[in-house]
């Protein structure tokens, strides 16, 4: 399966989701962001429990590599904040090109953690990592990681196609939701997110 392909066919849910996260903004404060990183974590570890025990063993590094909840476990330490334990259940076909068309919009969003991470660095006087390691991510290893995945997206077969795309969709679909369940003041922000997919 062409990335290119699964990109263009949840444009339209992708620029749903941005709308849902206040992060870009000059007044962002403190509260506002603990909030949000607090729901990313119900969200990104709900997701990851899920996958762990559907993920395929040839692609099990992959994802071993790519568990950021740990890194806002850290986010959530340094502000002394409690881990939340509501989690999210993606409730999605447990087929590798459903994981993997699921998986695209978590990874997609290391890309526009970049900007975010530079952002609140300045707005909230962060030093790099500390936290804001959830959108720091990989680093420098960002871009690789990311080229890494789309090789592993490109294997799906054609035919598994629009399984991977329906996850997809229904992934970001379900982010939006949980964002604006979890924290209702996110949902007519407007303010944009940089949930960056290349």
């Amino acid at each position: 399966m062409d990335p290119l392909y699964l990109r263009k066919a949840t444009s339209q849910e992708h620029e749903r989701v941005e709308g849902t996260l206040p992060l870009m903004t000059e007044n962002l404060d403190r509260a506002t962001y603990v909030s949000v990183l607090k729901s990313f974590y119900g969200f990104v570890k709900g997701w990851e429990n899920w996958a762990a025990h559907r993920v395929p063993e040839a692609i099990r590094p992959e994802l071993e590599q790519r568990r950021r909840s740990l890194m806002l476990e850290r986010d959530l330490a340094f502000f002394q904040e409690p881990l939340p334990e509501d989690f999210y259940c993606p409730g999605l076909p447990a087929e590798s090109p459903a994981l993997l068309g699921s998986m695209y919009v978590l990874e997609g969003s290391t890309l526009g953690g970049q900007f975010i991470a530079a952002h609140v660095e300045k707005v909230l006087h962060l030093n790099r990592g500390e936290g804001d390691a959830f959108f720091v991510g990989y680093g420098e290893q960002t871009g690789p990681m990311w080229k890494r995945f789309k090789s592993v997206l490109a294997d799906i077969p054609e035919a598994d196609a629009e399984t991977a795309v329906a996850a997809a969709k229904k992934t970001f679909l379900d982010f939006g939701s949980w964002m604006r369940k979890s924290a209702p003041q996110f949902a007519h922000s407007g303010a944009p997110g940089q949930v960056v997919h290349d």
